[in-house]
């Protein structure tokens, strides 16, 4: 205990001593150089419009290719890191922790070692040139993680930023550092979710359903209208980015996404459903944060090779939507009800009054609008909630709707980015 207070003692000073600015001087801030281009953010017109509100800045990171990089002792990488590590690790192997033998894997000791080098680089330069602020991307991506920890061993203010599913918001933070599963917008909605007026959060809500289709990213954008049909009550399946981290971070008790699959099309053979399920657009063309290789059908590819869930869809004559041939959107206006992990699409059903059942670890699940199952054993239960007289309470789903893009996300631009880096400054 001692020997923590002092290495805290001795690391203000250290940053007493680095840092003698004035109160004339002004403020400088520390950006997450290319992965900035995540949000469509470019580096230099940042820097630019930053200086002409009197702030320096300078990257943190320079390049995100990984390859022929030198590793540091394994041992030497920082427990705060082990996460990042271990999100590597399943991005790299295409696997979800309970596919990874973490106690064996190559994989993971190469990352922490990385991760070592990476946490000692981001040290050196925040202890050269100290900055008043860290902007980072993401939270769990390697570089940016290290430099998380960097920040918060020197006691660095961190803003947090990553993409939300809407074109013209992000997601922030600037506790945890990690915006994906940590970030403050259940805080939020705690906070000021009562007090909002009920017919505003309707408005908000009517208007987004009527223009979602060009408020989406372009990753997540679906054809319009397509739907296929059935005289049975459809189940629909909401998929996501197989690696995604809130499946690596958010899984609860569940194994994998086939494994509530699997149940989702053994539920609908004894009730006497249909099943759709929709997986991610983005694993047909996009790339992975962490060796930018192609997902090439991830999820589907695992489907197709699991001994459980491929023949309960086959038994059931499901329908999988594994290429975006159908429109999202008239898939939940179309389905009796939505099952997902934790994709924000079922927050988008739920604003539309559809029941969901939420097995994850999701950001709007336990708030009393959606029927969580956070164990295969209460998948049933959670279904025959969410099919009860009492369905879906669309008033507060609207309600949170309302609070995370109104009163959490920030808007997705120059000017949003800097008046957050503000507040922290």
């Amino acid at each position: 205990m001692l020997q923590k207070q002092q290495h805290r003692l001795n690391t203000r000073a250290m940053i007493t001593r680095a840092r003698p600015r004035s109160f004339w001087s002004k403020p400088t801030v520390a950006l997450p150089g290319p992965f900035l281009s995540w949000l469509g953010f470019k580096p230099l017109e940042l820097s630019q419009a930053l200086r002409s509100r009197g702030i320096k800045s300078f990257n943190h990171v320079n390049r995100t290719d990984h390859s022929g990089e030198a590793s540091a002792n394994p041992a030497d990488c920082p427990a705060e890191l082990e996460e990042a590590a271990r999100y590597a690790t399943c991005v790299e192997s295409d696997c979800l922790p309970s596919e990874v033998n973490f106690e064996s894997s190559a994989v993971l000791r190469r990352w922490r070692g990385r991760l070592a080098s990476y946490y000692g680089k981001s040290l050196q330069v925040f202890q050269k040139r100290p900055p008043d602020a860290v902007v980072i991307v993401q939270g769990f991506e390697p570089r940016n993680a290290a430099s998380r920890c960097a920040a918060l061993h020197l006691g660095l203010p961190i803003v947090a930023i990553e993409n939300t599913s809407m074109a013209d918001q992000m997601l922030w933070d600037v506790v945890s550092g990690i915006t994906t599963n940590r970030n403050l917008a259940r805080n939020i909605y705690h906070r000021v979710g009562a007090g909002l007026d009920p017919a505003a959060s309707e408005r908000f809500a009517i208007v987004t359903i009527r223009n979602t289709k060009q408020m989406k990213m372009q990753e997540h954008v679906s054809p319009e209208g397509v739907s296929p049909q059935s005289d049975r009550p459809t189940l629909l399946f909401l998929g996501q980015v197989y690696t995604d981290s809130s499946l690596v971070f958010g899984m609860r008790r569940w194994a994998t996404p086939m494994q509530v699959m699997a149940h989702a099309a053994r539920w609908c053979r004894e009730h006497g459903f249909h099943m759709v399920a929709k997986l991610h657009p983005k694993e047909q063309q996009g790339c992975n944060t962490v060796d930018g290789r192609h997902y090439d059908g991830l999820t589907y590819r695992k489907l197709q090779a699991d001994s459980d869930a491929w023949p309960e869809l086959m038994r059931l004559g499901a329908e999988i939507d594994f290429d975006n041939q159908y429109d999202t959107y008239q898939l939940i206006k179309d389905c009796r009800v939505a099952v997902t992990v934790n994709s924000q699409s079922g927050l988008e059903a739920a604003i539309r009054g559809k029941p969901v059942v939420v097995c994850g670890q999701a950001f709007y699940g336990d708030l009393d609008f959606t029927w969580d199952a956070p164990a295969p054993e209460l998948f049933s239960a959670a279904m025959a909630g969410a099919l009860s007289n009492r369905g879906t309470d669309v008033a507060t789903a609207r309600r949170f709707h309302d609070v995370f893009f109104r009163k959490y996300c920030r808007p997705k631009t120059v000017n949003g980015l800097i008046e957050l880096i503000e507040e922290r400054l």
